[in-house]
């Protein structure tokens, strides 16, 4: 088992306690997915792949399921927190990167589109948006659904192997949106 250090920095900013629960849920995020063994890119992972700043997969299961376990969990404390906007993102918003201290990522609204029942692209007429006609995976599955996976592919055959779901006959669709649309990192 692997030893932890969370460390959140506030750069001098005043910051509320729901801010500060929101993003210790984030890095928490991150170290339950880095302990499932399906990222082979954090930081401190001293790995040949981790230079190829092209692996979008990962990036996009790094830093999405860390902003769903944020926002899942700190809406049981703060019900009205909004503090994100990763739930109806568009793909010309996914593809805007960010950089911090030298670590890009990319944010997307996937593990949101596995859960709920809201189809943001509306039936396919919002090109811009995923085709989201996914829901019901619950955050226990789509947890132990990223066990040792690197790729959305990776994710997706977990979901259809381990869980039966009334929606994953689309579950396909969704995966192919994101695929398709979204930008490796500069």
């Amino acid at each position: 088992m692997s030893n932890f250090l969370l460390q959140i920095q506030s750069n001098g900013d005043n910051r509320t306690i729901q801010s500060i629960v929101a993003t210790t849920y984030h890095e928490l995020g991150h170290a339950s997915h880095f302990a499932l063994g399906g990222d082979r890119c954090y930081p401190w992972n001293n790995n040949s792949f981790c230079d190829d700043r092209d692996d979008l997969q990962d990036e996009i299961l790094k830093e999405s399921w860390a902003k769903y376990i944020e926002h899942h969990l700190t809406r049981q404390w703060f019900p009205n927190y909004n503090g994100d906007r990763s739930q109806n993102m568009t793909f010309t918003q996914m593809n805007n990167t960010f950089e911090n201290n030298g670590v890009e990522g990319k944010y997307t609204s996937l593990f949101f589109d596995l859960n709920d029942n809201n189809d943001q692209s509306n039936n396919n007429r919002s090109p811009d948006r995923p085709i989201d006609r996914v829901s019901g995976y619950t955050t226990a599955q789509m947890q132990n659904a990223l066990k040792n996976v690197s790729t959305l592919q990776g994710l997706s055959n977990n979901l259809l192997n381990y869980y039966s779901n009334d929606t994953q006959d689309n579950l396909q669709d969704l995966i192919d949106s994101y695929n398709e649309n979204l930008e490796p990192i500069d």
